[in-house]
């Protein structure tokens, strides 16, 4: 086992990010909240101000169940004037700032940036039975792309999905 010390000066990599994933996917499914400590700017004050001082900010992950707002979110922390930023989706709040992805956007500029490399027939992988409108913004950008540069739109290759993102062998062996 690391002391707090070691595990704070440790460099990140691919497995601790797996290992912070893990942790975090499974505080959720459990509906419990986690705090995440930068590495290599902690130090004993920091961690006892984490803990005993109103923190500098807020991220809300996806919606939270009966919060429909910014200040409720806050008052039920009994927090107050503390930035607050909502990711996802489907998140509908319009008083809090918003971290969402552009799927269309993105899945256009990474079809267009094949097609300029040459690809002519592209072949895309998707998980099964995820059908959300992130999906179809990215298959929308994918059409996009293809029938500006005038090329085939092949149906996509579609594997078995996994929904929990579990970072197990046979979770990897299926995907």
């Amino acid at each position: 086992a690391l002391s707090i010390q070691e595990f704070l000066s440790t460099p990140s990599s691919g497995w601790s990010n797996a290992v912070s994933a893990g942790a975090v996917s499974e505080a959720f499914a459990d509906g419990k909240s986690i705090c995440l400590i930068p590495t290599g700017k902690s130090d004993p004050r920091s961690l006892y101000r984490l803990v005993n001082v109103v923190p500098a900010g807020v991220l809300v992950i996806s919606g939270l169940s009966g919060v429909s707002s910014r200040e409720e979110t806050l008052r039920s922390m009994g927090l107050k004037d503390v930035p607050l930023v909502a990711y996802g989706d489907v998140n509908d709040w319009s008083d809090c700032d918003k971290i969402c992805s552009d799927h269309r956007q993105g899945t256009f500029d990474l079809t267009s940036w094949l097609i300029a490399r040459g690809a002519r027939r592209i072949l895309r992988v998707n998980p099964r039975q995820i059908r959300q409108k992130w999906t179809t913004w990215r298959e929308e950008g994918f059409k996009d792309a293809c029938g500006k540069a005038g090329i085939p739109v092949l149906p996509p290759l579609e594997i078995p999905s996994n929904p929990a993102y579990e970072f197990t062998m046979e979770s990897f062996d299926s995907e």
